[in-house]
Formats: structure tokens, sequence, C-alpha cells
């Protein structure tokens, strides 16, 4: 097992389908590689386990080039479980993988440092993680900062997309593709600066989970937030407005930048708002 190894532990995982019976339990600077030559990656079955990858008081671990699905959990464990890659460590780099069919997140509270690149995040969550003050469903969930997102698809989540929560800063969401997540795609929620980005990306059909939902339903969806520059993206067919700004009651929303946005039939709302400022955005 990985924890029985020392520390920055290259352990290089072959073409295959691979079942676990608990959690991998990571070290500091370990790096957990697939190796296949076909467009299938490696697979990691969770079999039910509550997490894959567990990451907790690490730094420096590297997760690429694996596909990694089927994380379960329940009320006795919920938000802690059904994620594919979990707890707080720092600087988490996660490359080439694809995250699917995990009954809570893709990824859920990765730490400070984060790097999400060229992957795909779908099919995660589920309602029994979207209820109350335990909603946890997403692709993937942060609540600490520094994080990148580039270069990823995230797709068919059931709550969330994306979804930056519990004050974290400095997030970078740059040149993804996020569509059809069922409540929005993007949510920047109570984070802050310095210098947040959501730009460049591709944002459509999210919003249109079949279960009734009043409120926050979108596009790019910003709540409470602060130090956030929205640019460039591109908009569409989303259920609810294509970028929203609102407040919310945990912090109060200000430096807030909505700018050359191309958001076709999408509506774009909160630009009213003190501390937020819209400019340039058209169909």
């Amino acid at each position: 097992m990985a924890a029985n190894c020392p520390p920055s532990t290259t352990f290089t995982i072959k073409d295959g389908t691979y079942k676990l019976s608990r959690a991998v339990n990571a070290n500091s600077g370990d790096t957990f590689k697939g190796v296949y030559s076909d467009k299938t990656r490696p697979k990691i079955d969770a079999n039910g386990a509550q997490m894959a990858f567990n990451v907790g008081d690490t730094k420096g671990v590297t997760i690429s080039s694996l596909s990694i699905s089927g994380t379960k959990g329940g009320d006795w464990c919920e938000p802690e479980c059904g994620s594919a890659i979990k707890k707080d460590g720092w600087n988490l780099h996660v490359i080439n993988v694809r995250l699917h069919h995990n009954l809570n997140q893709g990824i859920g509270n990765p730490g400070p440092g984060f790097l999400l690149k060229n992957s795909e995040i779908d099919h995660n969550g589920s309602a029994s993680f979207t209820d109350g003050s335990t909603s946890s469903a997403a692709g993937v969930k942060i609540t600490r900062g520094p994080a990148t997102f580039r270069n990823n698809q995230i797709h068919h989540n059931y709550w969330h997309g994306t979804w930056c929560d519990g004050f974290a800063g400095s997030v970078v969401i740059s040149s993804n593709v996020v569509h059809h997540n069922g409540k929005s795609g993007i949510r920047y929620e109570t984070c802050r600066g310095p210098s947040s980005k959501i730009t460049n990306n591709r944002v459509f059909a999210n919003g249109y989970l079949k279960k009734d939902i009043r409120k926050g339903r979108g596009g790019i969806v910003l709540v409470a937030a602060q130090d956030v520059e929205v640019a460039d993206n591109y908009i569409r067919g989303n259920r609810g407005p294509g970028i929203q700004a609102k407040h919310g009651d945990r912090q109060r929303t200000f430096r807030v930048w909505i700018h050359h946005n191309t958001l076709r039939n999408d509506t774009l709302k909160g630009c009213k708002l003190p501390g937020v400022v819209c400019r340039a955005n058209g169909k």
C-alpha cells in the first residue's frame, strides 16, 4: 500500500482496471501516474469506498493519466465521503485525469496550491449530497486557495460544475469548457482574491436539473464575491442568468469586474450592485 512506502514514491499504473478495497492514502511528494497507449486511461474503480485517493496532510502529490470512479457514501459520512480525490493537502496537482460517477465530487477540498489541468470531470454528484447545510455535490469543490483550473472539460455533474466556497482566494478558472451541469457551471461563492480570474471559458447549457431549484441556476454565478475578474467568456443556453452577481450573507460583494463576455441570448444580472462594474459585454 502507498501509505507503507516512503514519501516521494512514484507509482506507475499500467493500463487495465483496478478495484480498490479501501482508499489509497498518499504521502507527501507521491506521484500516481497511469501509462497507456490507447485513448482510455488506466481505470481505478473505488468499488464503493468512501474516497479513492486520500491526500489529506500531504504536500506535493501528483495524480495523472488515470480514470477514477465508483466512490459512494451516505448519511453517516456526508459530506466527507463520495469523492474520487479528497482531503486538505498542499500543492496537489491533478493532470490528464477523468473523474466520473462519484456520488459526491470528483475532487473535494483539495487545499492550497491546487492545480487541475487537461482533465475531464463528469457525472459526479447526487441528490443525497445537496441537502441543507451538508450540500457539497460538484465536479470540483474548493474551500482554500490559491487554485488553478485550466483547459478542462467539466460537464454533466449533478449540481455545480466548479464550486469555490469558504473564503478561498486567488482562484484562476481559465480556458475550460463547462456545460450541462445541473445547477450552475461555475459558482464563485464567498471567495475572494487577490487577483481571482474567470476568463476565456465556454459555459453553456447549465442549470437544467429536473429537480425544482428556485435559486442558483446559471452559467457563472457570483455570490458574495470579492476581487474577481470575469472576462472574455463565451456564455450561451444556460437556464437562469448567463452571468449573475448577487449578495450573500457571509461577506459583502465588491471589486467585481465583468467585461468583454459574449452572452448570446443569456442574461447578465447584478451590474447595479455597489462594487460590481460591468462593461463591453455583448451578444
